[in-house]
């Protein structure tokens, strides 16, 4: 991750992953050390921060990928049972965690042991933000039809796009208007140090509304259930102000009760706060959220 500064406006970019297909509706996930873990027989150099994948072959819960690079069921257009589709971000994607340890899998089989489901549809890519996440669920549907459920577990607001070198600065000119450069160039970034920058940060928050209540609206014309949360507090103050309908805040002290609950019956877990990778949420929260999540879910949808 790379860290660049337009001493200009006093605005901080951490710089993330490069953003994929940004003009056009090719749906692709996220080529990663991990992903290339899977498909290769190759000796790569493994950075620290990812080496918890290495032992997923003697681990009975494997690192699936698809053939899309999601961290998925392959995708498909016919479905016998309930067609649900999971996103979010590197949470969602469950970095540092196995499959079997993840909100959106829990949730999965919370359900599945309910009715009769489809498969495990999992968007969620690291490093992105609101837009990439609600335009990849439009791909999804473009290629493989409309799901009956979307559960979305959304990101911190700060997350937009930067355009950077070779240098890895950041640049506000294109050469030669060239699209090619747009795309090679373009990474997803953090946008910090905003306190003198309101503006910016209102034309973000504004986008992230108006793609939420144009994927709001989009399902509730097509009788799709659609379940919004986040893992981070300011979202929810945020969309507390909008008339988003569809998002549901998840209560701190009943996370930290579940979570509570979670190491009890698991004492021997070490990741149960902070998972392998030392920096993402661990398995008690995702177990938390996946319950909540449920419950949620289950007071619509089911009688008892």
């Amino acid at each position: 991750m790379g860290i660049v500064t337009n001493y200009h406006n006093s605005i901080e970019l951490l710089t993330n992953v490069s953003v994929t297909n940004p003009f056009d509706s090719k749906l692709q996930g996220w080529r990663s050390v991990e992903d290339a873990l899977i498909f290769s027989n190759a000796d790569l150099k493994i950075p620290d921060h990812a080496k918890w994948i290495i032992d997923y072959k003697d681990n009975p819960d494997t690192f699936n990928i698809n053939s899309d690079f999601f961290r998925s069921d392959e995708f498909k257009i016919a479905h016998d049972g309930k067609h649900i589709l999971f996103s979010g971000c590197s949470v969602t994607y469950g970095v540092g965690l196995y499959t079997k340890e993840l909100w959106s899998h829990l949730l999965y089989n919370k359900i599945k042991n309910k009715e009769k489901v489809s498969g495990y549809y999992n968007l969620g890519t690291p490093g992105t933000g609101v837009f990439d996440i609600v335009f990849n669920i439009f791909k999804y549907i473009k290629n493989y039809g409309n799901p009956d459920v979307i559960f979305i577990d959304l990101p911190d607001l700060s997350r937009f796009y930067a355009l950077i070198n070779s240098s890895d600065q950041w640049v506000d000119t294109i050469p030669n208007n060239s699209l090619d450069y747009i795309k090679r160039n373009y990474r997803h970034a953090n946008y910090k140090n905003q306190i003198d920058n309101q503006a910016i940060i209102y034309e973000k928050r504004i986008y992230i509304y108006q793609y939420l209540h144009m994927l709001e609206t989009y399902c509730r014309s097509n009788n799709i259930k659609l379940y919004l949360f986040s893992y981070v507090d300011e979202v929810s103050r945020f969309i507390n102000i909008t008339d988003l309908q569809r998002y549901y805040h998840l209560d701190s002290n009943m996370i930290l009760s579940s979570v509570y609950e979670y190491h009890n019956n698991n004492p021997k877990d070490d990741f149960y706060l902070i998972a392998r990778d030392n920096s993402h949420p661990g398995t008690g929260l995702h177990y938390a959220w996946s319950e909540l999540v449920f419950n949620i879910y289950k007071a619509e949808n089911y009688v008892n």
